[in-house]
């Protein structure tokens, strides 16, 4: 819905939606005024972040410290595919700061890895980079 009503062309929203790949946009209690679509009650947030959690084989943890611990204590170590094959999840967390990564690996969340850099460079050159994947040779 809110795709249509922003008339949003791409974006990594935009490409979840499209690609069918799910995310939770969890609020914080300092939004003054959300996106359409964010979740504003924290606990509804955690409980829909365990959802994909539980479910989760790659999450990627943008910019805000205090949602990727969260999520990250809401991972499961590995995961168990249909045909019985055990592989990791992994957990990328994108922060200018070391600290949430510390605070995960502090509380045994070992899979934790960082992308120190700017989140926007990250996502910039993430694009760069998917975007000439997809161009014909």
């Amino acid at each position: 819905r809110t795709i249509e009503e922003l008339q949003l062309k791409d974006g990594i929203i935009y490409a979840c939606e499209r690609k069918r790949i799910p995310y939770v946009l969890a609020g914080s209690i300092r939004d003054d005024g959300p996106l359409p679509g964010v979740i504003t009650d924290a606990c509804q947030a955690q409980d829909a972040m365990r959802v994909h959690a539980r479910r989760a084989t790659t999450v990627l943890a943008l910019a805000t410290q205090l949602h990727a611990i969260a999520v990250g204590n809401m991972l499961p170590g590995y995961q168990v595919g249909t045909d019985g094959t055990v592989r990791p999840v992994f957990f990328y967390v994108v922060d200018m700061s070391e600290f949430g990564v510390d605070k995960l690996a502090n509380r045994g969340s070992q899979q934790a890895l960082p992308i120190l850099t700017n989140v926007q460079d990250f996502l910039v050159n993430l694009r760069h980079k998917l975007c000439r994947a997809e161009e014909p040779s």
